[in-house]
């Protein structure tokens, strides 16, 4: 019976040192596989991520597996992509926007010049008036229309020698 017992104890504790081994081993292996095909690629994702905060257009992860990891980083890829996509869409719409800014603002001054050159025309203490290329008026203030009796809406686009210039003076025009 002692002998048995012996016996047993031997081979428990031979038996136990392999298990025990081959238990470490498992754990050691498997710490190694965990840091290898998930430590490794959550930290390189936390490191872009991390840089990307300040960045407009973040990094991608170059990852080649095909098992549940390799699959979370190809998501976070394509995120990294579409941000990227995103990114550029808003630079675009912002250099759309601050160019049609430019012409809103261009276009004001120039309505704001125009009216300001109207104004002084309109107020000028002298007759002014304007002729195109054939003659025709195409400009008449109000001091014109005090001294000649005729309104703007009644000269505008007729010809000013043949309409509202003396017989004896168009010789002196030339007409």
């Amino acid at each position: 019976d002692r002998l048995v017992k012996n016996q047993f104890r031997h081979q428990l504790l031979h038996d136990g040192s392999i298990l025990f081994i081959a238990l470490v081993a498992t754990i050691i292996g498997s710490i190694y596989a965990n840091r290898k095909t998930i430590t490794v690629p959550l930290r390189r994702m936390i490191t872009v991520i991390k840089n990307a905060e300040g960045a407009d257009l973040p990094e991608t992860i170059d990852w080649n597996s095909s098992d549940e990891i390799g699959s979370v980083v190809d998501s976070f890829n394509n995120l990294m992509d579409r941000r990227k996509e995103v990114v550029r869409e808003k630079e675009k719409i912002e250099r759309e926007w601050i160019y049609e800014n430019e012409q809103n603002i261009k276009r004001t001054a120039e309505l704001i010049l125009a009216n300001e050159l109207r104004q002084l025309i309109d107020a000028a203490n002298a007759p002014i008036f304007g002729i195109d290329a054939q003659g025709k008026v195409n400009e008449w203030n109000l001091k014109a229309e005090e001294i000649t009796g005729f309104t703007k809406n009644e000269v505008e686009g007729r010809d000013l020698v043949a309409n509202f210039i003396a017989d004896y003076h168009k010789d002196a025009i030339g007409m």
